[in-house]
């Protein structure tokens, strides 16, 4: 097992195992265009065939898992409170609530609540992802351009 810097053990031993069981099933999915999985603690269990969809998003979670990072399933239709909302997009709440009121994100009210749906929150995020990387490569383009040394 490789020790991952900044990274508990037990994580690293659970990154480990998906990163290994992510080489076999891309190498499976590869060789054949299919995977099947077959349980290994319930004995004689039948194998189990993955619709493309499954496999792809499993595919996906083992990345993540492999990465150290930790991975929740949520449905698209998930909504969430303000609280976790700002946690996941790692903004404070009162600056969540701006983005909402500017009709940056949107939401719907509950009572005196708001209701974001998790589906509006990532693309939200993924938007501002991309804003931020190409302001990264004009950035570094301006650099070489200075002769900056980056």
């Amino acid at each position: 097992m490789r020790r991952r810097a900044g990274v508990a053990p037990e994580t690293a031993e659970v990154a480990d195992r998906a990163a290994r069981a992510l080489t076999l099933v891309q190498r499976k999915a590869r060789k054949s265009g299919t995977v099947t999985i077959q349980p290994v603690r319930t004995g004689k269990a039948p194998p189990i065939v993955l619709p493309v969809e499954a496999l792809l998003r499993l595919v996906e979670i083992l990345r993540q898992m492999a990465a150290g990072r930790e991975v929740a399933v949520v449905p698209r239709r998930t909504e969430l409170t303000t609280h976790q909302a700002a946690r996941l997009l790692n903004v404070s709440r009162p600056y969540l609530i701006s983005l909402l009121d500017a009709g940056k994100i949107r939401c719907r009210r509950v009572g005196t609540h708001r209701r974001i749906n998790i589906a509006d929150l990532i693309e939200y995020r993924k938007e501002e992802d991309e804003i931020a990387e190409d302001a990264l490569t004009e950035l570094a383009a301006e650099a070489q351009r200075l002769s900056l040394g980056y």
